[in-house]
């Protein structure tokens, strides 16, 4: 079987990034299975191969899935759909309805609808896809990101001490932007002994937003800037911190959080992640991300709680990477055998 692997123009342009570190991890656990290959649109022929997968398409990857469509090559899409507000959705579907042109909504509503099969990493993300898009339930597949087993044996321990953090830290992971929302935890750790440490650098969209989270934060708060995923390093953190906090306003399934909870953290979690579709919502702690007082005391007692190990064996569990790459597999040979019956 030969899998053609698409995303976004912009997806491997930055040194770090969900989608990135998804289609890494992916490529090196379907290896096994298949010949895999990223799409080089100068040389690669969508003809020469059984499958074309799609993660997170944008209105750039339009013409190259209709053109699949057209050569009969089954489609697959990783959506990675962020959750939007109703009215943002409603007002979207009434501009569809009264201009003839294509917007981007009408783009990615064909998108969905050209596809064989959607994956979607929750079964929250699959109900958003159905009634934004208007797709078939039967058509979405819900399979969650995964994480490296092997990545998580690194046994290195170093980043307290190159940071000189002499106690317990918290954790925050990822781009510094309104919607990731440093500057939330930022302020409710303002008046704590709680030291903070934020991973990632400012987006270049928005400047104003990082320069804001510095201007906030006291003493206890660690810039420690972009660090590559493959990195030990950042291992290190995940393992050294005491607890790991996502809360952003919209979110799919952050990898960070997955891969933080599998290093022993204990996770603090916005209310808008489904965790429970998976099963381990009681096992973390959420907060409403618009409430500083709740993320605060969420901060505290879980700084206060011992790491739960129950929590670290169900997300490797559930989220290793090599049974994930055999879950698209299925899906992969499942669609071939339909074209050809």
């Amino acid at each position: 079987m030969k899998l053609l692997i698409d995303s976004y123009n912009e997806c491997f342009q930055n040194n770090a990034g969900g989608v990135r570190t998804k289609i890494e991890y992916f490529i090196d656990n379907i290896k096994p299975y298949c010949d895999v290959k990223l799409f080089d649109k100068w040389s690669d022929k969508i003809s020469d191969y059984d499958i074309y997968h799609i993660f997170k398409p944008g209105i750039q990857n339009y013409s190259s899935i209709i053109y699949a469509k057209k050569l009969g090559v089954p489609i697959v899409i990783s959506a990675v759909a962020q959750k939007e507000k109703r009215r943002t959705v409603f007002a979207k579907k009434i501009i569809d309805k009264l201009l003839p042109i294509n917007t981007f909504y009408k783009c990615m509503k064909k998108i969905y609808q050209m596809s064989d099969i959607i994956i979607a990493e929750t079964i929250y993300e699959k109900e958003f896809i159905c009634k934004t898009y208007n797709t078939r339930a039967d058509k979405i597949k819900v399979i969650p990101n995964g994480i490296s087993i092997d990545y998580l044996k690194t046994t290195d321990n170093d980043f307290k001490k190159k940071y000189g953090i002499n106690s317990d830290f918290l954790l925050q992971v990822g781009r510094f932007d309104s919607n990731k929302n440093q500057l939330s935890t930022i302020k409710a750790i303002k008046d704590t002994d709680v030291n903070l440490v934020l991973i990632g650098g400012p987006d270049k969209d928005d400047l104003s937003y990082y320069e804001e989270c510095k201007k906030n934060a006291g003493k206890n708060v660690y810039f420690i800037g972009w660090i590559d995923h493959n990195d030990p390093l950042l291992l290190s953190a995940y393992k050294e911190c005491k607890a790991f906090i996502l809360p952003s306003h919209n979110e799919i399934l952050g990898n960070a959080l997955i891969e933080a909870a599998a290093c022993g953290a204990n996770i603090i979690s916005t209310n808008v992640l489904p965790l429970s579709d998976w099963g381990i919502d009681k096992m973390c702690m959420s907060i409403d991300p618009n409430n500083i007082d709740d993320i605060k005391r969420k901060i505290i007692k879980s700084m206060e709680t011992d790491k739960n190990n129950e929590l670290k064996k169900k997300v490797i569990e559930l989220f290793d990477w090599k049974n994930v790459a055999k879950k698209h597999m299925n899906i992969y040979k499942e669609l071939i055998s339909n074209e050809k019956s």
